[in-house]
């Protein structure tokens, strides 16, 4: 037996390793499927080379299908894709793409058409850009190191991809673009306190406390299905309010408008908690996203992606609900 015939088989045994791609307007797919996963027991990675599915959650626009053909190119074999547009199917899209990754014939298929993988592209080593030099703050010349963030990367805003300039660990310098900027538009019909639970969700998995996030996407999940959490949500909202690393992680961190990330996590818990009232969620992307590059600089990149979590930065239209 070869070795792809083996992998398909060893595959057939195990449980698929998903990266999740959400569209720009998706995102009420995008809980969809992640709650699907959470029930078929599939952990998302969050790297392409522990991936060995490729979901893609809505239909892209022609500058996120051509990131996603990037990183279909990193996923190694065996692999599958599924590209899942109605919420309707997305549970039988998902059993025949994992059924592609036991397939034998179907993944000496895929090998016998992959081309030539980044590793015999002419590059530099490792499939990284050398550093360039630049000058710092102090006036030293140093290293710069251009990274691109997004748009396929877990935790993230759909869409958007940022253009960094690093020295050591730190930013000097980001560009700003949000992919396919008009085609398609914002999810309708989200219930706040849902979208307030995805993004604490966000926050808190970019913070390192996946427990926490995980719970957060659950409470999330009831929400959208029109269900109480009931005691499971209040528990959550109290943890993070309690949190002391969340506090220190947040204050004084990424300030907007008189706004720091310790208080748009405050705010978000107050929405997800509320009850009876009518509930909005303010959500002025289009000023987070011009001010990005002058939040950005001076931070290590750590802080960095905690002040994208932490912003509207998701393409979401949340609408007012009354519940009692």
């Amino acid at each position: 037996m070869d070795l792809t015939a083996l992998g398909a088989r060893l595959r057939s045994l195990a449980r698929p390793r998903p990266l999740l791609v959400e569209v720009p307007g998706s995102t009420g797919l995008r809980w969809t499927v992640e709650s699907q996963l959470r029930e078929l027991g599939w952990v998302a990675v969050t790297s392409p080379t522990e991936a060995d599915l490729l979901v893609v959650c809505g239909e892209p626009g022609p500058e996120l299908a051509a990131a996603v053909d990037v990183v279909w190119d990193q996923l190694p074999t065996p692999r599958a894709r599924v590209v899942v547009t109605d919420v309707a199917r997305s549970g039988s899209d998902l059993s025949a793409a994992r059924d592609r990754l036991a397939d034998v014939a179907h993944q000496r298929r895929d090998v016998a058409g992959r081309g030539p993988g980044p590793q015999d592209q002419e590059m530099a080593p490792g499939g990284l850009d050398m550093a360039g030099r630049g000058g710092d703050r102090d006036g030293l010349v140093l290293d710069q190191l251009h990274p691109v963030w997004g748009p396929v990367l877990a935790d993230w805003p759909a869409g958007l991809r940022l253009a960094l300039v690093l020295q050591g660990d730190v930013v000097q310098e980001v560009g700003v673009h949000v992919l396919d900027r008009g085609v398609g538009g914002p999810d309708d019909e989200l219930d706040p306190r849902a979208v307030a639970a995805d993004e604490v969700g966000r926050v808190l998995a970019v913070l390192g406390w996946p427990a926490a996030a995980e719970r957060a996407r659950w409470v999330r999940d009831e929400l959208a299905a029109g269900r109480d959490p009931g005691p499971r949500r209040d528990a959550l909202v109290a943890r993070v309010r309690r949190s002391g690393g969340v506090r220190a992680a947040t204050t004084g961190l990424g300030l907007h408008h008189g706004v720091d990330a310790a208080h748009r996590v405050s705010g978000l818990l107050t929405v997800l908690a509320g009850t009876g009232a009518t509930h909005a969620l303010e959500h002025d992307r289009e000023a987070s996203l011009a001010a990005l590059p002058a939040l950005l600089p001076g931070l290590e990149v750590g802080a960095a992606r905690l002040v994208v979590a932490s912003l509207p930065l998701a393409p979401v239209a949340a609408r007012a609900v009354t519940r009692g």
